[in-house]
C-alpha cells in the first residue's frame, strides 16, 4: 500500500550490476497506457492485431495471454508522457524537430540528444544554480537542472521521437572508498 499519493505505484528491482535500480512510478499504468493507444492510432492498431492474433492460442490461459503482450505493452509504457517528461512542451518539441533534422537513423538521433543534455545542459550543482528544474520542459526554459530531471529531458526527447526510455537509479557512496560520509542517488537513462 502506497502513502504517497492516491493511485501512485513505485516499483523497484534491482538490475543486477550491484546497486543499480529501475524505479518506475507511476499513476494509474493502464490508464496511461489507454490514453496513449487512443492518441496513437498506429500504436493501436499494431496492439489491436496482436490481441487478435493471441486470442485462439491463449482462449483458456489468461496469463499465458497476459505474457505473451507484455514486451508490447513494456515498450509503450516508455513512450508515455508523464508530468516530469512532458514531450508534448512546445520547447521540446521544436529541440526534437532541430534534432531530428540533423540525424540519419534513431541511433544518431539518440546520440545527439544524449550529447546535447549532456553537454550543453550543465548541471544545477557544477554551476551552482538556485533554480529548480521540475519536469523536462523546466529544464529546457532554465538551460539547467540535476540529474534526474537532466534525466526526465532525454526520456523526453526520446520518447517524442518514438524511442522507448526510461530512467534508472544508482545509489553511490559519496567517497570514492569508503561508505562513512553517507549514499546518493544518481539518475541515468535506460533506452528499451
Amino acid at each position: 500500500r502506497s502513502y504517497l499519493r492516491p493511485f501512485q505505484r513505485i516499483h523497484q528491482r534491482e538490475l543486477g550490476f550491484g546497486s543499480v535500480f529501475q524505479t518506475v512510478v507511476g499513476d494509474n499504468d493502464e490508464i496511461a497506457f489507454r490514453d496513449y493507444l487512443n492518441s496513437h492510432p498506429d500504436t493501436a492498431r499494431q496492439y489491436e492485431k496482436l490481441k487478435l492474433s493471441l486470442w485462439k492460442e491463449y482462449e483458456h490461459n489468461r496469463d499465458g495471454y497476459t505474457n505473451a503482450k507484455t514486451e508490447f505493452v513494456t515498450r509503450v509504457k516508455y513512450l508515455v508522457p508523464t508530468e516530469c517528461i512532458n514531450y508534448n512542451d512546445p520547447l521540446i518539441l521544436q529541440k526534437v524537430e532541430q534534432l531530428k533534422a540533423k540525424s540519419e537513423s534513431s541511433l544518431e538521433y539518440i546520440e545527439r540528444a544524449y550529447e546535447y543534455v549532456r553537454d550543453e545542459i550543465p548541471h544545477s550543482w557544477d554551476i551552482r544554480s538556485e533554480i529548480v528544474s521540475r519536469s523536462a520542459g523546466d529544464v529546457i526554459r532554465n538551460g539547467t537542472g540535476i540529474c534526474w530531471t537532466k534525466s526526465c529531458l532525454l526520456a523526453a526527447l526520446l520518447r517524442a521521437n518514438g524511442i522507448p526510455s526510461g530512467i534508472s537509479y544508482q545509489l553511490l557512496t559519496r567517497a570514492d572508498e569508503d561508505d562513512s560520509e553517507g549514499y546518493i542517488i544518481h539518475a541515468l537513462n535506460t533506452v528499451y
